[in-house]
């Protein structure tokens, strides 16, 4: 999941996406697994303690990208109606 974000920030600053990939567009691709490394990540100290409970939180991975998804889309929505296509 990280490795693809850092890849679509990679492929964005060198100019190699398609031109109808704007920035609002990018920022919604970017962004949208941050919840499930962000879990992830949390999820390893805690596994230390109780593996049982990392994996329990695993499933915070769901309601947690709905949330994001929505808020993200929200803002993509609301840059492409301003008319600059976010730019």
């Amino acid at each position: 999941m990280l490795a693809g974000s850092w890849t679509w920030q990679h492929a964005h600053n060198a100019g190699l996406l398609h031109e109808w990939v704007d920035e609002p567009l990018y920022r919604l691709v970017l962004h949208g697994t941050d919840p499930v490394w962000v879990i992830f990540l949390l999820s390893i100290p805690v596994a230390f303690v109780d593996p049982v409970w990392a994996m329990y939180g695993w499933i915070l991975i769901w309601p947690l990208s709905v949330v994001q998804g929505k808020w993200r889309m929200r803002q993509f929505v609301r840059a492409m109606g301003d008319g600059t296509g976010g730019q």
